[in-house]
């Protein structure tokens, strides 16, 4: 009997194996431009690609007012998440400048998947965020492609209301048309600046093994600020 037990514990830890492999991974980090990454929400957002700063540089700038919206689309960050084995999108912030009333509670980035464009999002407010300026921060939120909606909601997550249909919480997983974050600052409208690098989809509990690799030859291509009308 030895041999059968042996060989189905070849077989589990083979499989085990393999599962772990299938969990892959995305990291994006701006040496090829901004395509994919859009302003969202009408937070008037203009990009650019900043080659002075990142984790390492360059990174995208973003300037908006009263916060940024960004959503991505870009070919390799949707789809099907459960099949990809994600579990965590994240994603490193720094603030530049921002006007913050005294009066209000601090900001908190919201980060959120959505099934198509004419779905309501999901989306899950972020923990642990620092309102500080002048330093890089990660940022990222949890998710199982499985749960059901209300295990979605018990972890956190919602759905907007954008009065647009909903998408059921698997459903947006197993086809996500776009992802991203949202940092609106209450008050009185003001121009604010942000920089966001390594955009990232990571198995459950994860962060990027490394950072996107540094490339002294990089060609630098000439960018045009490019601004976002509101969505109606």
């Amino acid at each position: 009997m030895r041999r059968p037990i042996v060989a189905l514990a070849l077989m589990m830890m083979v499989a085990g194996v393999a599962g772990k492999a299938a969990a892959g991974s995305q990291n994006y980090g701006f040496d090829s431009g901004y395509w994919g990454f859009n302003g969202d929400a009408g937070y008037s957002t203009w990009f650019s690609i900043e080659n002075s700063d990142g984790r390492p540089a360059p990174s995208l700038r973003i300037k908006g007012m009263s916060g940024f919206g960004l959503e991505v689309t870009r070919p390799g960050l949707v789809g099907d998440f459960a099949a990809a084995g994600y579990g965590r999108i994240s994603l490193d912030v720094k603030i530049l400048s921002w006007f913050l009333p005294s009066s209000m509670p601090s900001p908190v980035p919201r980060i959120f998947i959505q099934h198509s464009n004419d779905h309501s999002p999901w989306a899950k407010a972020v923990n642990g965020f620092s309102p500080v300026t002048g330093q890089w921060q990660r940022i990222s939120v949890d998710f199982n492609p499985a749960w059901t909606d209300a295990q979605a909601q018990a972890a956190g997550w919602q759905i907007e209301p954008f009065g647009l249909p909903n998408a059921t919480f698997q459903d947006t997983c197993r086809s996500v048309f776009a992802s991203g974050v949202w940092l609106k600052i209450p008050g009185t409208p003001a121009e604010s600046y942000f920089l966001v690098d390594n955009y990232a989809l990571l198995p459950p509990g994860s962060s990027p093994q490394k950072l996107k690799p540094i490339s002294p030859q990089r060609k630098t291509l000439p960018i045009t600020p490019k601004s976002t009308p509101e969505r109606k």
